[in-house]
């Protein structure tokens, strides 16, 4: 049973070895890793212009710029987006990792952002580092180390539509307990208003003795 003390990725029953599954799956290795740490220094030292980049993007939306909706939110999602290219470029993709990409997927279902919204957000955000890789690296170590940025880009969009269908799973399922609820409430009274008038057609109405009806039954 799923209870506030725990963590998403315990709730959603992943761990170390699921976590390495699903990299291994994407055909993540470690020359991938490598290729990431590369340039580490590189894009974070181009933070500032990527976020900026990436929300004036998002803003063009107006669907997107209502979700988003004031400037206090976007300055918290410009920081949210500044730790999360710099933990992409970490190079370390584990429990703690995968349970703030989770946590993203859950705040997305909340938020009703649909999953083509965050696919169109997370194709820019690829776009831009694709982008700014390109520009200092030479053709062909730039191919391997946006290909090592893609398949991550792919792990973390599989982590948030995990989340994001776990959440709307969890929406069915009480939904549904709800529903059945009500039909036993339902069902209970109509079984009870039926005795009654079993009860009464099998009674003389001025007497309260039984009548023929009962007599046959």
């Amino acid at each position: 049973m799923k209870t506030a003390e725990q963590t998403l990725i315990d709730q959603m029953g992943f761990s170390e070895r699921e976590i390495a599954r699903r990299l291994h799956l994407l055909n993540f290795t470690d020359e991938d890793r490598h290729y990431i740490k590369h340039v580490e220094k590189r894009i974070v030292g181009a933070l500032s212009n990527l976020v900026e980049d990436y929300y004036k993007f998002q803003l063009a939306d107006p669907v997107i710029a209502q979700v988003i909706g004031d400037v206090d939110t976007l300055t918290r999602l410009k920081v949210y987006m500044h730790q999360y290219i710099i933990s992409i470029f970490s190079g370390q993709y584990d429990e703690a990792y995968v349970n703030t990409r989770l946590r993203i997927g859950k705040v997305h279902k909340r938020l009703d952002v649909r999953p083509k919204l965050y696919m169109k957000a997370h194709a820019e955000l690829q776009r831009l580092l694709d982008l700014e890789v390109d520009s200092f690296l030479e053709s062909e170590e730039a191919v391997s180390v946006k290909r090592a940025i893609h398949k991550i880009l792919l792990f973390d969009a599989e982590l948030v539509f995990d989340a994001y269908v776990d959440a709307y799973m969890t929406e069915m399922q009480s939904a549904t307990m709800e529903v059945e609820k009500s039909a036993s409430k339902v069902g209970i009274k109509v079984d009870t208003m039926f005795n009654r008038l079993h009860e009464r057609s099998q009674r003389d109405s001025l007497t309260g003795l039984h009548n023929r009806r009962a007599l046959y039954d």
